[in-house]
C-alpha cells in the first residue's frame, strides 16, 4: 500500500511528543496536537470561518489576512 502525502503528513503531525517546541516557543500539546488523524479531523479542521465552529485553518487563514 502506498501512503499519500496527506496521510505521510497527518501521520508526522500526530508524532510530535506532546512536549516538543514547535512554533513560537509552544509545544505541540499547546497547539492543539492530536492524539490520532482520521477524515473526521480533516472535516473539523477545513469548516471555514463563517460556520458556527470553525475549522483551525480557517482561524489561521482569517488572523493571517487581518494581521
Amino acid at each position: 500500500m502506498t501512503s499519500t502525502p496527506t496521510c505521510i503528513l497527518s501521520e508526522a503531525m500526530v508524532a510530535f511528543p506532546d512536549t516538543a517546541i514547535v512554533s513560537d516557543g509552544r509545544t505541540a500539546a499547546e497547539l492543539g496536537k492530536l492524539p490520532a488523524f482520521g477524515n473526521s479531523e480533516y472535516t473539523k479542521l477545513s469548516k471555514p470561518y463563517s460556520d458556527a465552529e470553525p475549522g483551525k485553518l480557517a482561524y489561521s487563514m482569517e488572523y493571517k489576512v487581518n494581521r
